[in-house]
């Protein structure tokens, strides 16, 4: 990778992180690489639906952000977005993210939706189609571990 390139990478995650839109759209003019891994292992598309960024993951949406990429634990933008950002869930649904991919510990979206107790994510989800009846982690479907999280 090139300096020039290294640097507009540089320059779109601390745009994600604390800049402007504008600041995102400069980066991306000037040769960022809008699927470019950050060190945490996430993409500037992670970072944004984690933030709750939705005009941030539209913008990197719209540049042709992979919805589909995963960091090391296997969670993708959608994964991370759910958590009580539920216009980055629809942005991210309405791009074809999978609703039922599970990371390596065998969690769907759905089942962090309902861990975080997100009900406008979770509501979104089964309105995709997610499916509550997947058995994650190979013992129970997403409405045994909405009892769970929420009889706490």
């Amino acid at each position: 990778m090139s300096e020039q390139h290294s640097t507009a990478n540089d320059t779109l995650i601390t745009a994600v992180r604390s800049g402007t839109l504008e600041d995102l759209k400069a980066a991306l003019e000037h040769g960022a690489d809008v699927n470019c891994v950050w060190k945490s292992g996430w993409t500037p598309l992670m970072l944004a639906a984690g933030m709750g960024k939705p005009e941030f993951v539209q913008e990197l949406l719209t540049a042709k952000a992979s919805v589909d990429l995963v960091d090391a634990e296997g969670r993708s933008a959608l994964f991370i977005g759910v958590e009580g950002h539920a216009e980055c869930t629809r942005l991210l649904l309405e791009a074809g993210a999978d609703f039922n991919q599970m990371n390596t510990a065998g969690l769907t979206p759905i089942i962090r939706a309902i861990a975080t107790k997100k009900i406008e994510s979770l509501r979104l989800l089964i309105d995709a189609g997610a499916d509550v009846d997947l058995h994650t982690q190979g013992k129970y479907p997403a409405l045994c571990w909405s009892i769970l999280a929420w009889s706490k």
